[in-house]
């Protein structure tokens, strides 16, 4: 039977309070029209246990948070709080790998054409402000950019790749970086001109007086100081044409031949001696019939051209026809086969103007301009396609076209090799020795390149020889390229070597030899010289001879060793000739000079820098630098050779100290060094264990912590293992693991608020070599804690690059990556789930693991995680159950909230309710109730199949919510005691429904038939339906249902939720409204002198009737709150009396929140509201009466709920109601010290509990 306070709670808790205090209450909380507002904290502490790893609210689309075109990039501001939230991503293809902030900008780079739909070449800056991307000056670069760094001194920002220069124009450019200014929009070669291969790393020193390069480039130093080459004569061909529309440079660019290319134009004229556009390629004659091409008369035309084979090409030179008044005027170009419309840069004729266009480029119709060029920066193409839009009188027509090369070209194979327009002859090749000739496959799809190739003895003194005569139309500035067929497409690459190129630069220039490998996998382009050549006359060519290396590599097949010839190119840099040339290019190239040579890394003063030096060329000897050392150290390691460097580079650079500094990349040095050294006290060293066994990619800083990321699993000498991640403590020279590791490369490391964060191509973080968690490339390591932590969100796809967002320490990052989905919570399947802002909820990951093991999450208070067949087995007759859902993620399939405490409560249960497939009397039933009374079961109405989730409605047996599945899918029906109904919900076949439970609101709804308007119904598992795509839950309110939550595996396959638990075992569907503090007070203080009188009227009133005979009361009757309450403060006094006077309210049933604006209910005590017992075997796992739950709470959870051991220091009646009678020195526990002067706590030995002066508990 209920005890006298049981009753009185009970009655309190019924009470429906004044209509202001509703009013005022929804005020305070709003509403959300997005989700239903479920009241997850009147259940107390609510969890969510599935499959999955990773969670979010539902959204609108069906599916995860976000979707993206995995083929682009995306770019994510993190929060310091782990969340993401995407701010743009790149074209299809695209890739963003580095990234600084100066001002209010950040600058993202990388290899992309645009970023959230903002045309921009591989760098763009981004306002955070206004969320806003923009094109740097010029568009931005004409290549790849992989570092960036931000100069606040200077405001300018330092770029750092595998490009030339800015697109707009390259001129004066020495390649691989360039500095661009803020304030200006403008860009610049750096103070040394550029390197002579691609830049990996930029980085200050310690005191940022200098920046240090990293990457794969050669540097020369002489003794003493080189002197421009004053010395060499310019030679152009005399018979190249000259225009208005023309520069020097474009003039220079010999057209490539397209005698043996396919050229359609369409539509065409029908005009005699106009229709064929083959007569406009290098024209002979005036502008008219069989010079002139006409298309058909007032149609847009397009003229296509295609090589079917690799062309690099530079330009377009177009010029106009003026016969019978017909001119182009507007047109455009676009490259095949990427189909990208080029940004073409062209001089506006008579003057020194230079204008970019692409969409829309005018063609001059001054007849005075005989053609103009347009130059434009494309990677290897096939072909062009260009449209001519707009014309002049009645269609558009050409006198001239051509495609321009990048500088000159000649093929080993003398029969490719035709006479371009305005040569004296065409360009050759010859071949002493036995050369046969091989078609192969590009790297280009659907196109092939035809070669010489030569077998040669191993040992042998002479050796075969191809010797290049390249038509070079003009002397300039250019790099010289030896093109190197892939050994996989010609499966050869065991018996490849080296061969030594040699260069006959002209002008009384010596020759220059270069030794280049040719055991490259994939076609490459190498870089063999870079300086000035001057063709000779008449024939103006450049002589260029490949052989067997003096010193050849590899051990070759069979005795032999094959040499390949292909093409040579020579891209024209600049007219200019007056520069020293090398032969240094990429990490190819050898000199035979007696320069002195450095590898990998170039230190550039930012303070007092010095003028007139090229670090392409030979660089002067009093520009070295203490880490010139390294770089010469560098290349000596590595075999002091240019064919030893191949493949080498340095990729991250870590200032330690102004002695010390590590780098990290891909290098093998002789004294056994391997991917990572330090350079200190002016020499080059290895790290513990050697460095280790696979790519370094990126190194941060902690302290005297080096954190190294890469591709390796072990240092060097195999002594230690280390997957992709390791810190090296600088100061005991030791390297240590990060937990296990991580199961997949690493691309970036960078730093925010104590923590690690680490990105790559990783699926797992390795707590042990056993367990693990998901972190789909993106992880965050507890420094202090030595731990793997959640990173914040779930993110599916490879993430590239991590950067810090801004200077100041905010603890903000921006990542990015080929990411096809994100979810806003990581969690391997168990979650807490409570009351947010704005009526949302609130997520938190709990650090539940698989591993058989208890995750405690404080001393007291743990989680009991389970697999549902460890709670009772399934029975095996009857119509069989649907399989469990496969589980892709970590999988949580039960949980209970447990304190640990000595008391437990004794279930009265009446009826036992079990779900299934059963077989009862020999009948298959799918519900089935026993009563205790006549011990026997009865079968519970008849339902389709048979019951995957069973729901009580508030402890009403004759309110019943069942779910399972038939044959044509999934089911949910009501039972109102006396039947079951048929919910017509709009799931698919494929659901699974795992549970039921009936939910607390925030906000009511209209009242349904079935589901009263305070409450809804939760359903959860894997579920699809007509209007949403996949959730793991949602809520019905009788007529609606709303999709909840959605779940995901690390993979992005749809997860699901099995088990939703809470702490306290009963609770209140009917929402509470309470006043504020501050009005409650108020009314205390107005009503507090009343009350006063009160008592005194009171007690003059007790002393007239205490003479009469004592009344006796029966046990039923209800004592009324005593006058002898004793809170130990006036203004607590004044606020218990106005409690019970305006809200009729015991104190025992509320306490006031420290620093809130509301009386909360205290739920710790148990409602007896639908106090129907029952019990319920849900999916095979047996709860006892009235528990909502798969697995039940023993008892109750809160923040204020703290079950400690006291005692009583004095005596304490307890006459009060609701207050618990002490005895000095007995042993209590107190539940719950929410309000500091009373506390409420139990006495275990009589099991009974009350309110207490807190001041009385020691």
């Amino acid at each position: 039977m209920p005890s006298t306070n049981q009753r009185r709670w009970a009655r309190h808790r019924h009470r429906r309070y004044p209509q202001i205090i509703a009013v005022l209450t929804s005020f305070v909380l709003g509403t959300n029209a997005a989700l239903p507002q479920v009241d997850f904290d009147r259940m107390g502490k609510v969890a969510i246990a599935g499959s999955f790893a990773g969670l979010d609210l539902y959204s609108s689309d069906g599916g995860p948070s976000a979707s993206f075109d995995a083929t682009t990039s995306t770019i994510f501001l993190r929060s310091a709080d782990g969340g993401l939230s995407p701010i743009g991503s790149t074209n299809a293809g695209g890739s963003v790998v580095a990234g600084c902030s100066l001002g209010d900008s950040f600058y993202f780079a990388g290899s992309f054409s645009s970023v959230s739909g903002q045309n921009a070449a591989n760098i763009v800056s981004y306002n955070p402000s206004t969320s806003k991307f923009t094109a740097l000056a010029g568009g931005g670069l004409d290549g790849a950019v992989e570092a960036i760094y931000c100069d606040s001194s200077s405001k300018s920002v330092w770029a750092g790749g595998a490009f030339h220069g800015p697109s707009s124009g390259a001129s004066g450019y020495s390649g691989s970086v360039a500095v661009y200014t803020p304030s200006s929009n403008s860009w610049a070669p750096p103070g040394f001109g550029g390197l002579s291969g691609p830049v990996m790393s930029i980085v200050s020193n310690t005191d940022s007086s200098s920046l240090l390069f990293g990457g794969s480039f050669l540097t020369s130093y002489q003794s003493g100081s080189t002197t421009p080459n004053n010395n060499v004569t310019s030679v152009s061909n005399p018979n190249v044409p000259q225009s208005s529309g023309s520069t020097p440079f474009s003039s220079s660019l010999v057209p490539f031949p397209l005698g043996g290319a396919e050229i359609t134009a369409g539509p065409s004229s029908s005009r005699a001696g106009l229709g064929d556009i083959n007569a406009v390629l290098c024209p002979s004659g005036e502008d008219g019939p069989g010079s002139t091409w006409f298309g058909r008369e007032g149609s847009y035309n397009t003229i296509i051209i295609r090589n079917f084979q690799a062309m690099t090409a530079r330009g377009i030179r177009l010029g106009n026809t003026f016969f019978d008044g017909q001119s182009t005027t507007v047109f455009c170009v676009t490259s095949i086969p990427d189909n990208r419309v080029l940004t073409l840069r062209y001089n506006v004729p008579g003057s020194s103007e230079t204008r970019t266009c692409s969409d829309e480029c005018p063609l001059s119709t001054d007849p005075s301009v005989a053609f103009q060029d347009f130059v434009f920066e494309a990677d290897s193409i096939t072909g062009v396609l260009i449209n001519l839009k707009e014309w002049a009188k009645d269609g558009v027509g050409l006198h001239l076209l051509q495609l321009l090369s990048d500088g000159s070209f000649a093929s080993a194979v003398s029969s490719d090799n035709t006479s371009p327009c305005y040569a004296p002859g065409p360009s050759n090749a010859h071949a002493t020795g036995s050369w046969s000739q091989a078609t192969v496959n590009t790297d280009i799809p659907a196109t092939v390149q035809t070669v010489l190739t030569s077998n040669v003895a191993v040992g042998s003194t002479t050796s075969p020889s191809v010797t290049w005569n390249v038509y070079t139309s003009a002397s300039g500035q250019y790099e010289v390229y030896l093109n190197v067929p892939g050994c996989i497409n010609m499966q050869d690459c065991d018996s490849r070597t080296s061969v030594d190129v040699t260069i006959n630069p002209g002008g009384s220039m010596s020759p220059v030899t270069t030794t280049v490998s040719e055991q490259n996998p994939q076609d490459a382009e190498v870089l063999v010289y870079k300086g000035p050549l001057v063709p000779s006359t008449p024939d103006y060519t450049i002589t260029v001879r490949l052989a067997l290396a003096a010193n050849p590599t590899g051990q070759g097949v069979g005795g032999q060793y094959t040499l390949v010839a292909g093409r040579v190119m020579m891209k024209l840099i600049s007219t200019d000739t007056s520069s020293n040339g090398t032969s240094t290019g990429g990490s190819n190239g050898t000199a035979t000079s007696n320069s002195r040579r450095g590898f990998g890394i170039y230190e550039w003063p930012l303070r007092n820098s010095p003028s007139n030096v090229n670090a392409t060329g030979i660089i002067p000897n009093e520009t070295e630098t203490s880490l010139t050392t390294a770089a010469f150290n560098l290349y000596s390691g590595l075999g002091n050779s240019t064919s030893s460097v191949f493949g080498a580079r340095i990729e991250s650079i870590v200032p330690y100290t102004s002695d010390k500094t590590f780098l990290g990349g891909r290098f093998t040095l002789r004294d056994g060094t391997v991917n990572i050294a330090q350079f200190t006290s002016g020499a080059l060293s290895a790290l513990a264990n050697q460095g280790l066994n696979g790519v370094v990619s990126s190194m941060v800083l902690y302290g005297s912590t080096l954190f190294v990321g890469g591709s390796f699993n072990s240092t060097a000498d195999n002594s230690v293992s280390l997957r992709n991640i390791a810190a090296y403590n600088v100061g005991s020279n030791q390297w240590s693991a990060l937990g296990g590791g991580l199961d997949g490369p690493v691309s970036s490391l960078g730093l925010s608020d104590g923590h690690l964060s680490v990105v790559g191509n990783f699926t797992r973080t390795l707590i042990t070599s056993s367990a693990a968690l998901n972190a789909a490339g993106l992880a965050s390591w507890n420094i202090a804690g030595g731990r793997w932590t959640n990173s914040g969100g779930l993110l599916v796809g490879k993430i590239s690059s991590v950067f810090n967002a801004t200077t100041s320490n905010d603890n903000k990052q921006y990542i990015s990556g080929s990411i096809s989905m994100y979810l806003k919570y990581g969690a391997d399947g168990a979650a807490s789930i409570s009351n947010g802002e704005s009526g949302q909820p609130a997520i938190t990951p709990l650090g539940a693991r698989l591993d058989g093991s208890t995750v405690s999450t404080s001393e007291r208070k743990r989680w009991l995680l389970s697999r549902r067949d460890i709670l009772a087995p399934r029975q095996s007759a009857g119509t069989p159950l649907p399989d469990d859902e496969a589980a892709p993620a970590p999988s949580v399939l039960g949980g209970v909230f447990w304190t640990n405490t000595t008391t437990s409560r004794q279930s009265n249960a009446e009826i036992l309710l079990a779900a299934g497939s059963l077989n009862l009397a020999g009948s298959t039933v799918y519900i089935a109730a026993y009563t205790s009374q006549n011990q026997s079961w009865t079968p519970v109405g008849t339902l389709p199949g048979p019951v995957t989730a069973l729901g009580v409605n508030d402890r009403n047996q004759s309110s019943l919510f069942a779910a399972g599945q038939t044959s044509s899918g999934a089911f949910v029906s009501h039972w109102d005691g006396s039947q079951w109904t048929s919910i017509d919900l709009p799931l698919s076949a494929s659901s699974n429904i795992t549970q039921l439970e009936l939910v607390p609101l925030q906000e009511d709804h209209e009242s349904k038939s079935i589901i009263e308007s305070n409450r809804m119904l939760w359903i959860s598992g894997s579920l699809s339906g007509s209007n949403f795509t996949r959730a793991s839950s949602a809520l019905y309110d009788g007529q609606n249902l709303y999709p909840y939550l959605v779940t995901s595996s690390a993979s992005g396959d749809a997860g699901s939720i099995s088990s939703f638990f809470h702490s306290f075992s009963t609770f209140d569907f009917n929402r509470r409204k309470f006043l504020a503090v501050g009005v409650v007070i108020l009314i205390s203080i107005a009503l507090g002198a009343g009350i006063v009188f009160l008592l005194g009227l009171i007690g003059i009133l007790w002393a007239l009737f205490s003479r009469r005979d004592d009344r006796s009361f029966g046990q039923d009757t209800v004592v009324e709150d005593d006058d002898s309450v004793r809170p130990s403060s006036l203004l607590a006094h004044v606020n218990a009396a106005a409690r019970n006077t305006i809200l009729g309210t015991p104190k025992n049933d509320y306490y006031v929140h420290k620093g809130e604006d509301t009386i909360v209910d205290d739920h710790a005590r148990p409602s007896t509201a639908g106090s129907q017992p029952a019990a319920i075997m849900a999916g095979g796992a047996v709860t006892a009466a009235g528990e909502h739950n798969a697995l039940t709470p023993v008892t109750t959870t809160d923040e204020h709920d703290v079950n400690r051991p006291a005692h009583a220091r004095y005596s304490f009646d307890g006459t009060g109601e609701g207050e618990l009678p002490l005895t000095s020195g007995q042993q209590v526990v107190v539940l719950n010290d929410q309000d500091p002067t009373w506390w409420f706590v139990r006495d275990n030995a009589t099991q009974r509990e009350g309110i207490v002066p807190s001041a009385y508990l020691a």
